[in-house]
């Protein structure tokens, strides 16, 4: 389906990033834990812009980048609590792929989800990846314990801090969860491979966080450009830009 038959009012409760619609215009800037991000690190608090959608980037269905696109999946890591908007991963790798080729336009689009699992990462691909058509998509692994339920047109976040969480971990085991990460992989690279779009995956398990960001929890800038370098090198291997 063309991206011209989409409207922002018309697209199902599937396509947010936490399956809520009541709100179709500019958010005010997000909250954690019901509380502004802490001054621990920073001078400054940080504002969470979001999109009609939930996510920390501009909108897809109006944004007019006449280049190649790409998405961003993942957890917080991804969607960066804890930094600001031009210290995420995804917009640093953005930034090194586009000094890369300068004469050609790149857009990356922040679709990480806090509290996100590898389901909320597989959801939120099968019903964009239609829409943005992207050349790869760069996912970073959310922890595999984590799941999402979907029920009655609502959805819920299994992740640190929910009811059903330590009922969740208590019943698995880190086999089961590499299994079931695994398995969601899997299901993405067959998404991408559908619409010749390539997949890179950083696994969430095998990084390690140098910094913090200004929550005291999450990775830092530090860590993010880390993140990025690692991505960039996936990308500048396949597609071997030139400048």
């Amino acid at each position: 389906m063309s991206i011209t038959k989409y409207s922002t009012k018309k697209l199902p409760y599937q396509f947010y990033a936490h399956g809520r619609t009541d709100h179709l215009e500019n958010i005010k800037p997000r909250t954690f834990l019901r509380r502004e991000t802490p001054r621990t690190l920073s001078e400054k608090p940080i504002v969470y812009q979001e999109n009609e959608y939930q996510f920390r980037c501009d909108n897809p269905l109006t944004d007019t980048t006449n280049g190649p696109k790409y998405i961003a999946l993942g957890c917080s890591r991804t969607y960066g609590i804890g930094v600001g908007e031009s210290d995420t991963w995804s917009n640093i790798l953005q930034s090194k792929m586009q000094n890369r080729t300068p004469k050609q336009p790149i857009k990356i689009f922040n679709m990480g989800v806090p509290g996100g699992s590898c389901e909320t990462s597989y959801r939120i691909l099968k019903n964009w990846i239609d829409i943005i058509r992207p050349r790869a998509v760069f996912l970073f692994t959310p922890p595999g314990w984590r799941r999402e339920i979907i029920k009655e047109n609502k959805i819920e976040l299994v992740c640190e801090g929910h009811p059903l969480a330590n009922k969740l971990k208590s019943v698995s085991s880190s086999e089961s969860d590499d299994n079931h990460k695994d398995y969601m992989v899997k299901a993405m690279g067959h998404c991408c491979a559908l619409y010749k779009a390539k997949l890179f995956v950083l696994d969430n398990g095998s990084t390690v966080r140098v910094d913090v960001g200004n929550d005291g929890v999450h990775p830092g800038p530090l860590s993010h450009k880390l993140f990025a370098k690692n991505f960039y090198s996936y990308w500048k291997r396949e597609f071997k830009p030139r400048k």
